[in-house]
């Protein structure tokens, strides 16, 4: 019989750091396993295997088989809660978007594309959050301009006025 201490434990797994495909990649548990995108209107197979409406819809008029594990397949059923999921994955991807502020085009044009792309999926409640994000923006980028503007006044007008002092001092010389 072995002691308690002699015993060995199976070690923790890892799930964080080390394994890809964890927790802290969560777009691609929204893959789509047909066209590798985000999925669009998700429906679930009756063998459990999510994929895009359309994707689904293409394959199934090929073949009567769910392309991941090759079960017939007669039906196909949405996926609100995916769904629900993949609009709350959006919305916070838009919103790190415009909190972190970066002026980079690259951004700045992803963030138009999600916005155009996904519009339709964001209600009025999502569209005042960002309505209301872009106007506190707005606000901050605003006041900074008129700091600078104030600044390059501030600068110009003591330019003006060391210069008409000169002009001052050399007509009172002459």
């Amino acid at each position: 019989m072995m002691s308690a201490t002699m015993k060995r434990k199976r070690p923790q797994p890892l799930v964080l750091n080390c394994v890809s495909g964890s927790f802290e990649d969560k777009s691609n548990d929204f893959l789509c396993p047909i066209c590798f995108e985000i999925i669009e209107e998700a429906n679930v197979t009756k063998c459990g295997h999510t994929f895009c409406y359309k994707c689904i819809s293409m394959s199934l008029e090929r073949s009567n088989r769910c392309p991941k594990c090759n079960f017939v397949v007669e039906q196909v059923f949405p996926n609100f809660l995916l769904n629900e999921l993949i609009t709350k994955h959006h919305k916070l991807v838009l919103q790190k978007k415009i909190d972190s502020g970066k002026n980079n085009p690259r951004e700045m044009t992803e963030l138009q594309e999600l916005l155009i792309h996904k519009s339709d999926q964001l209600d009025l409640s999502d569209i005042n959050l960002l309505l209301e994000s872009l106007a506190q923006r707005k606000r901050l980028l605003e006041a900074s301009c008129k700091a600078i503007e104030n600044d390059l006044l501030k600068d110009f007008l003591a330019q003006v006025r060391n210069h008409k002092q000169e002009q001052l001092d050399q007509l009172t010389r002459e």
